[in-house]
């Protein structure tokens, strides 16, 4: 929006968020440029809001859903309740000896990291009978496996 002012020199901006170019930058502008202040955020702090469950009055940071108790327990109930049973394998003495085999047979992942974890090639919701034969088994670093289990799966397999 413009407006001549009042001396007839010409047109002065109006829009509050675009200073005039002889307006000097207020006092606190670098830093507040460099926390990230802009709409929404007070000084690059945006509020907390209170936690999705119900009753819960903990505030949580913009951005998460839940308290960090609250994801606890979300993931205790998924664990108990609806992680399939094949994941019991894995507490096996068996699985345990046959994955400690395969890291030190394998020590390094495909992408060039330490292996910290023994993977299925074909799954074991695929292929229970090959679930502790050597040939069937990789070893992996944590982000390549989670990141293969989740596409193959959808979540955590």
């Amino acid at each position: 929006m413009l407006r001549a002012n009042d001396l007839g020199r010409g047109p002065v901006w109006l829009v509050p968020w675009l200073l005039p170019v002889w307006a000097p930058a207020p006092a606190d502008f670098q830093r507040r440029v460099s926390q990230g202040a802009g709409p929404g955020k007070e000084m690059g702090m945006r509020p907390r809001k209170p936690c999705n469950k119900p009753g819960c009055p903990t505030l949580v940071p913009a951005g998460q859903r839940y308290c960090r108790a609250d994801r606890q327990q979300q993931a205790r109930e998924y664990n108990q309740n609806q992680r399939p049973a094949r994941h019991a394998f894995y507490q096996t003495p068996e699985w345990r000896a046959l994955s400690k085999q395969v890291l030190a047979e394998e020590p390094w992942c495909y992408c060039g990291a330490r292996a910290t974890q023994a993977d299925h090639i074909l799954s074991l919701k695929e292929r229970p009978d090959l679930g502790l034969v050597r040939s069937n088994l990789v070893g992996r670093c944590g982000p390549c496996h989670s990141l293969r289990t989740a596409r193959e799966h959808g979540r955590w397999g």
